[in-house]
């Protein structure tokens, strides 16, 4: 009788062992997956930044100043720009900074500000104007919310612009 004793509490100390080794695997697993979700978050953030700062960029290059480069950006009243040389002519705005918003949702679609944008694209005009031409600098900036401080994707740029009449 003694030795069926034994052998059903070895029974039940492998049974106990085995269902704390099987919830360790459980939860190694649920974390495993869970970081892999975080990480592809992460990714795909990333990846939707690179392609509205490459968008942003392209119309950066084709655009002459600010005020056209808000134009082009300008789908459904999701762009602005923040000038201090307001004051000065369009033609003339080209040699001034300024600052420019954009807003898109998570599908990369226009999107007010008022509708709480799921990125904001921030693109920083800085001309420096020599006698013959303009070369505009550009900081191009993505950010996930306009409440961020730290942008998921920064991109540098220029553009040559020819004065007018040469």
């Amino acid at each position: 009788m003694k030795n069926k004793h034994e052998h059903i509490t070895a029974f039940y100390i492998e049974t106990i062992l085995l269902i704390v080794c099987f919830i360790a695997v459980i939860l190694l697993l649920t974390n495993v997956f869970g970081l892999g979700k975080l990480e592809s978050t992460k990714a795909k953030d990333l990846t939707n930044a690179v392609r509205l700062a490459e968008s942003a960029a392209e119309r950066f290059a084709a655009a002459e100043g600010p005020a056209e480069l808000t134009e082009l950006l300008n789908e459904g009243e999701n762009a602005s720009i923040a000038s201090t040389s307001s004051q000065y002519p369009v033609e003339a705005r080209s040699r001034q900074e300024a600052l420019i918003f954009a807003y898109y949702d998570k599908d990369l679609k226009p999107a007010t500000f008022e509708e709480g944008p799921y990125y904001m694209v921030q693109i920083f005009w800085k001309p420096q104007t020599n006698k013959d031409a303009t070369l505009a600098d550009g900081k191009i900036s993505v950010y996930r919310t306009p409440n961020t401080e730290d942008p998921i994707y920064e991109l540098e740029t220029a553009v040559y612009i020819q004065e007018a009449g040469r």
